[in-house]
């Protein structure tokens, strides 16, 4: 059966990605829109985009593909979400897109997106105002991420 991307609720979205995603299955409240891949009727992964969370990126102009969560042995799901997300973001206006991924993470998906890998946070655990980072997992369980993120960008 083939993939298809079709819309998809922010609410539906979200509920996909804190059932199915490995290490981040919180998002945040910046949505600008949401695509799902289905298979038939089955809804097989999600892609969101998002005004970005750093105040220095956020300039209008740049959208954060912030979640792209695809069920495992859907081969070719993550390109399609990633292709539709950037095209549907061009068409609107934006002229960069920005995502992110884990230092252990190879990046094979943004990679062939056309994005390009352009710098590591410095520190493992960051703080905001003494606050540390958390992340919230599907059972509720507050929990630091540990791990720096390496940032992607791609001109749109």
């Amino acid at each position: 059966m083939s993939l298809e991307i079709r819309p998809v609720t922010r609410e539906r979205a979200r509920e996909f990605v804190a059932e199915h995603h490995r290490h981040a299955p919180k998002t945040n409240m910046f949505f600008l829109f949401c695509l799902g891949v289905y298979e038939g009727e089955d809804l097989v992964g999600v892609g969101i985009a998002a005004r970005p969370a750093a105040r220095g990126a956020d300039d209008g102009l740049t959208v954060d593909v912030q979640r792209c969560c695809i069920l495992e042995a859907k081969p070719n799901a993550a390109s399609m979400i990633y292709g539709a997300l950037l095209r549907a973001a061009k068409a609107i206006g934006y002229r960069k897109a920005i995502t992110y991924t884990l230092e252990d993470e190879t990046g094979v998906s943004p990679l062939a997106a056309g994005f390009k890998a352009v710098t590591l946070s410095g520190r493992p655990n960051w703080h905001k105002g003494g606050r540390t980072s958390h992340q919230v997992d599907i059972f509720g369980n507050r929990t630091v991420n540990e791990s720096r993120k390496r940032r992607w960008e791609r001109d749109l």
